[in-house]
C-alpha cells in the first residue's frame, strides 16, 4: 500500500518480502498486517534494498517481528530510539531480537515477547510494561527500566553486573533470575520460579517458589497460599501464614513470624522467631525464640528445634545446641498441655530478661560466628544490620565486673556501623536510651563520634537524641540534640562506661531530659531547642560527619518511656545473669539426657517437671521451683536445688531418680497425690531427697513409693510437720527423721537411721506385698544405729524386730 519511494507510513502496515535476500517485517502504527512466509534478518535501521530508502521510526510506531514460520534474528538500532511497542514472535514461530550495547530502546506503550522467541538486552530497555513468555535477557553491563514486569512463562534472567530497576515484578509461569537491580514489588504466584539476588522491598509468595540468594536482600517476606519462599540471603521481616518457608544455611532473617498453616524449617539464622499456629522445624540452625504462642508439630529429628501446639513463653529467650521442643502432646497427658519445653538431649538456656516494661529494642550483640544481623531480643523488634562490616567484629567485651555480657561489637572508626532503623517513635514520644560504650580515640578527620542512639541523615536543631563524643578539645561526652549538647565528662581512653539519656516532654518531675553514667544521674535539664527526634536509630556512626566510632559498644536498649533512677540503676548493675525465671504455666518434660541452664541467679518457677527418660540437669544458680511433678519412665534430675510445691503423679512402675543436689518436696494443703503401683525414687551418691509440707508425697491411691537411699548426705530427710510415709526403704545411705517427724514405711534395711527426740519411725503391718523388717546395719558394735530418748520405733500388724547381733538399749548416766 505504500508507493515507490513513500516509507513514511502514518498508519496501517507495511510488508515487504524480497526472494534470496534480506527479509524485512514492519508494522507502524496501525493494525497488525497478514504475515507471509518469512524469515531472514531484519534490523530496525539502515536499511538498503535496493533503491529503497529507510522507513521512518518514530515514536508512533509499533514494531513487530513475527514471520509466519519465525526464523527472524533482529538487531536492534543503531542509536538511542524511542517507539510506542514492540512485539517479538507470536508463540509459534522462534524468532530473536537483539538490543546492542551502548544504545537504548525506549518503549512507552508495551512490549511483548511471546512464547519460543528470545530478546537479548546487551545496552539499555525502557517500558512501563514488559510482558514476557518467551527468553528474557539482560547481559552484565545492561541496564533495563521496568515498571512492571509480568513473567508468564519462559526463562527471564538478569545477569550480576547488570542494572535493573523494576516497580513491580509478577511471576506467575516459567522462570526468573533476578540476580541484580531493585525491585519494589515482587509477587510469584501460580507455577512462577523466582530466584533474586538483587534488592526488593516487598516479595509476595502465594503460588510458585522464590528463592531469595545469597547477596539478595528483601526488607518483607509475606508468604500464603501454597508459595514456597527459600531465604539465602537477608530479610528483615517474614511473615509466614500458609505454604512453605525456608531459612537455609547461610540464611538470615531479623524476624519471622508464623501462623496459620504456614511450614517453617531452618537451618540458617534467625533474630526473633514469633508464632501463632504453624509449623517451625530447625535442623542445625540459631533461632532465638520470644513470644511463641500456637504451633502445630512437625518432627523431632537429630539437631532440630521443634515448636507445637498451645506455647505461651512470654519475653523467653531460649537457644540451644541439641534437640528439644516446645509445646506438644505429651506421653500420658490427659488432657494434653499445650504450654510444655520438652528436653531431649544437650544443653538447653533459658532466660527471662525482667527490664522489658516499655522495652522496643534490646540488642546485646551476642551473635557472633559472622553475623551480619543484630538480632533484637524484644519479640517482633527490629534487628540491626551490620554496614560496611564483615561479621568478624564480635568481640569479648571485657567489662569489668559484667563477666556474663558475653561478646560485644568493635567498630574500626572508618565507616563501620549498625543500623537499626526506624523503631516507630514519633518526634516528642517519650524514650530512654542505654547502652555500654568504650572509646578508643577517634581516627583522623573524624568529628562528632557517635556512640548510639537516634540519628538522622540530616542535620537540624532538635532532630538527633544520641550519646555522641564531641570536637572540643579535650574530647568530651555529649547528650547530643544538634544545636544544643549537653556535655559531661572529658573522655577516658579504653574504658567502659553505661550511658542511660532518657526524654519525656511531659516529665512529672519537669525535667525533660536527663543523662546518667554508670547508673547515676549527672544531668538533667530541659531542651533549648524544640524537639523533633528523627526516628532513625543507629550505632557507631553519624556519616554526614565523619563521625564513626572507633571502639566498641554492648547491650544497647531502647525504652518507650523514661525510665526511674533505680531502674537506670539495675540496668548498669545487669551482669548478664538474671534474678528470676517465671514460668508458672510451663511444663518441663524430660525425655532425653539434658542440660536445663537456668539463666536465673536466684529463683526459676516452672508449671511442672513431666520425667519420662534420660536426666536433666538443672544448671545454674537458681533454685528450681514446680508447681506439680509426674513421673512417667525411668529418669531423673540433678541440680542444686529443685522444689516439688504442688501436685504429684507418680506413675505406675517409674522410677524419679535424685542425681545430685536436693529434691524437696514441700506441698502445700489441699495439694493432691496419686501413686501407681512399684513407683520408686532412687537417691544417688550426695544428693538429698527432702520430705516437708502439709500433704504426704510419696503416698497415694493407696500405694506407696519405696525409696532407695544411696547417699550419706543424709540422703533422705523428714521434717517434722505432718507424718510421711513411704514405702520400702533401701540402699546403702543415711536417713535422718528429724526431731517431732514421723516418717511410715513398710520396711527398712538401710544402713544408718537417725532419729531426732522425739521422732518416730513407724513400720506399718498389713500389706503383705511388703514384708515388714527392719534391718539397721552400723559400722560396728561400738558405732550402732543411733535412737535417742525420747524416740519409737513401733511396730504394727505382724511386724517383728529381729536382732542379728546386738540390740541394745543404752542410757546416759
Amino acid at each position: 500500500n505504500a508507493g515507490a519511494g513513500s516509507w513514511d507510513v502514518a498508519a496501517n502496515w507495511l510488508q515487504n518480502r524480497y526472494t534470496g535476500g534480506q527479509v524485512n517485517y514492519y508494522e507502524f502504527d496501525g493494525s497488525p498486517g497478514v504475515g507471509a512466509d518469512m524469515g531472514g534478518s531484519l534490523r530496525l535501521e539502515n536499511l538498503t534494498v535496493g533503491t529503497v530508502p529507510n522507513p521512518t521510526i518514530t515514536s508512533e510506531s509499533r514494531i513487530i517481528i513475527a514471520p509466519t514460520g519465525g526464523g527472524a534474528d533482529v538487531a536492534g538500532p543503531g542509536a538511542n530510539r524511542t517507539i510506542r511497542s514492540l512485539q517479538v514472535g507470536d508463540g509459534v514461530g522462534v524468532n530473536k531480537l537483539t538490543l546492542a550495547a551502548g544504545r537504548i530502546l525506549t518503549v512507552t506503550e508495551l512490549v511483548d515477547l511471546r512464547a519460543n522467541s528470545q530478546l537479548d538486552v546487551a545496552g539499555g530497555l525502557k517500558t512501563p510494561t514488559l510482558n514476557t513468555a518467551g527468553t528474557l535477557g539482560l547481559a552484565s553491563g545492561a541496564s533495563g527500566t521496568i515498571t512492571t514486569l509480568n513473567v508468564t512463562g519462559g526463562a527471564t534472567s538478569v545477569a550480576a553486573g547488570a542494572t535493573a530497576s523494576i516497580i513491580t515484578l509478577n511471576v506467575s509461569g516459567g522462570s526468573a533470575g533476578i540476580n541484580a537491580g531493585s525491585v519494589l514489588t515482587g509477587n510469584v504466584s501460580g507455577a512462577g520460579a523466582l530466584s533474586f539476588g538483587g534488592t526488593m522491598t516487598t516479595l509476595n509468595v502465594t503460588g510458585g517458589s522464590a528463592n531469595v540468594i545469597g547477596g539478595g536482600t528483601v526488607t518483607t517476606g509475606n508468604v500464603s497460599g501454597t508459595g514456597a519462599l527459600a531465604v539465602g540471603g537477608s530479610m528483615t521481616t517474614l511473615n509466614l501464614s500458609a505454604g512453605s518457608a525456608t531459612v537455609a544455611s547461610g540464611g538470615k532473617v531479623a524476624t519471622a513470624n508464623v501462623s496459620g498453616s504456614g511450614m517453617l524449617s531452618v537451618a540458617g539464622e534467625i533474630g526473633v522467631l514469633r508464632a501463632t499456629g504453624g509449623q517451625i522445624t530447625a535442623a542445625g540452625g540459631v533461632v532465638d525464640v520470644g513470644n511463641v504462642t500456637t504451633a502445630a508439630l512437625v518432627n523431632a529429628g537429630a539437631n532440630q528445634l521443634t515448636v507445637r501446639s498451645g506455647m505461651t513463653l512470654p519475653d523467653l529467650t531460649i537457644t540451644t545446641t541439641a534437640p528439644f521442643r516446645l509445646g506438644g502432646t505429651l506421653v500420658g497427658a490427659s488432657p494434653a498441655d499445650p504450654r510444655n519445653i520438652v528436653l531431649m538431649g544437650g544443653v538447653v538456656s533459658m532466660k527471662q530478661d525482667p527490664y522489658t516494661s516499655g522495652l522496643v529494642g534490646y540488642w546485646n550483640f551476642d551473635q557472633g560466628g559472622g553475623s551480619l544481623l543484630a538480632a533484637n531480643a524484644v519479640p517482633g523488634g527490629v534487628a540491626g544490620v551490620l554496614t560496611n562490616m564483615t561479621g568478624n567484629e564480635w568481640t569479648a567485651a571485657n567489662i569489668p565486673g559484667r563477666a556474663g555480657l558475653g561478646s560485644a561489637l568493635r567498630f574500626d572508626g572508618m565507616n563501620d556501623m549498625v543500623i537499626m532503623g526506624a523503631l516507630g517513635f514519633t518526634g516528642t514520644a517519650p524514650r530512654t536510651i542505654a547502652g555500654w560504650a568504650k572509646w578508643d580515640g577517634s581516627v583522623a578527620g573524624g568529628q562528632w563520634t557517635q556512640l548510639f542512639g537516634f540519628t538522622p541523615e540530616t542535620t537540624t536543631s532538635g532532630h538527633f537524641f544520641d550519646m555522641e563524643v564531641d570536637n572540643s578539645s579535650p574530647r568530651r561526652y555529649t547528650l547530643h540534640f544538634y544545636g544544643q549538647d549537653n556535655r559531661e565528662r572529658n573522655v577516658d581512653l579504653d574504658t567502659w562506661h553505661y550511658w542511660t539519656a532518657s526524654f519525656d516532654p511531659n516529665a512529672p518531675d519537669g525535667q525533660r531530659w536527663k543523662l546518667y553514667c554508670d547508673g547515676q544521674l549527672v544531668l538533667q535539664g530541659n531542651p533549648t531547642v524544640t524537639m523533633n527526634i528523627q526516628d532513625f536509630f543507629r550505632v557507631g556512626g553519624r556519616p554526614e560527619q565523619g563521625g564513626y566510632l572507633r571502639g566498641m559498644v554492648d547491650e544497647v536498649r531502647v525504652y518507650n518511656r523514661m525510665l526511674t533512677d533505680a531502674e537506670v540503676l539495675q540496668l548498669y548493675q545487669y551482669d548478664g545473669t538474671i534474678p528470676t525465671l517465671n514460668l508458672p504455666e510451663t511444663r518441663l518434660v524430660v525425655q532425653g539426657t539434658s542440660t536445663a541452664a537456668i539463666g536465673a541467679s536466684g529463683t526459676a518457677r516452672f508449671g511442672a517437671l513431666e520425667v519420662g527418660s534420660g536426666v536433666v540437669t538443672l544448671a545454674g544458680p537458681a533454685e528450681v521451683v514446680f508447681n506439680s511433678l509426674k513421673t512417667i519412665g525411668s529418669g531423673g534430675v540433678s541440680g542444686r536445688v529443685s522444689r516439688i510445691q504442688g501436685n504429684v503423679e507418680w506413675g505406675a512402675g517409674s522410677t524419679l531418680q535424685v542425681v545430685a543436689g536436693t529434691m524437696r518436696f514441700e506441698l502445700p494443703g489441699g495439694s493432691t497425690v496419686t501413686a501407681g503401683s512399684n513407683a520408686k525414687v532412687v537417691v544417688g551418691t550426695g544428693a538429698s531427697l527432702e520430705l516437708a509440707g502439709a500433704v504426704a508425697a510419696l503416698t497415694g491411691s493407696g500405694n506407696y513409693v519405696a525409696v532407695e537411699n544411696n547417699s550419706t548426705a543424709p540422703g533422705l530427710v523428714v521434717e517434722a510437720g505432718i507424718p510421711q510415709s513411704v514405702g520400702k526403704i533401701t540402699g546403702t545411705g543415711v536417713t535422718t527423721i528429724q526431731s517431732g517427724a514421723t516418717l511410715s514405711a513398710s520396711a527398712v534395711t538401710q544402713s544408718t537411721v537417725n532419729i531426732g527426740a522425739g521422732g518416730k519411725l513407724v513400720l506399718r503391718g498389713g500389706a503383705t506385698a511388703e514384708p515388714l523388717a527392719m534391718g539397721l546395719g552400723g559400722g560396728s558394735d561400738f558405732a550402732p544405729a543411733q535412737v535417742p530418748e525420747p524416740s519409737t520405733i513401733a511396730l504394727l500388724g505382724m511386724a517383728g524386730l529381729a536382732a542379728a547381733g546386738w540390740l541394745w538399749r543404752r542410757r546416759r548416766g
